[in-house]
């Protein structure tokens, strides 16, 4: 059995999947991108800021239940690769001890044009 995962404190998903979904003991969540639940997308947003947004939503989907010290993995999407040290900077904020294992991945292209 699985159980659905959404909130009402993160945008909604901007395709037809869920946020997260937890199979017995494990939750896997879906990759968030920069979006204020009431505004959208911010079109003076820098990278910072998109890394920050993306954090937030994830502290607001999935931290009250789980809490982002217990995440073992994540997954980030980047259009310029050059951006890595800034990531690292600013999720240390995030992971100050114990990081998650990362795994990383380039494309030309992300969902809604997103800067990171």
């Amino acid at each position: 059995m699985k159980t659905v995962i959404s909130t009402s404190e993160a945008p909604t998903a901007v395709g037809p999947y869920s946020k997260g979904i937890a199979p017995g003991q494990f939750v896997f969540c879906s990759g968030p991108i920069p979006l204020e639940p009431e505004t959208g997308p911010s079109p003076k947003a820098t990278f910072l800021i998109e890394r920050g947004e993306c954090s937030k939503t994830s502290r607001r989907s999935f931290a009250p239940m789980l809490g982002m010290e217990t995440a073992v993995k994540r997954t980030v999407s980047f259009t310029d690769l050059s951006k890595f040290g800034e990531m690292n900077m600013a999720d240390r904020m995030y992971f100050p001890s114990d990081p998650p294992y990362l795994a990383q991945q380039s494309g030309s292209q992300l969902c809604r044009r997103v800067l990171r």
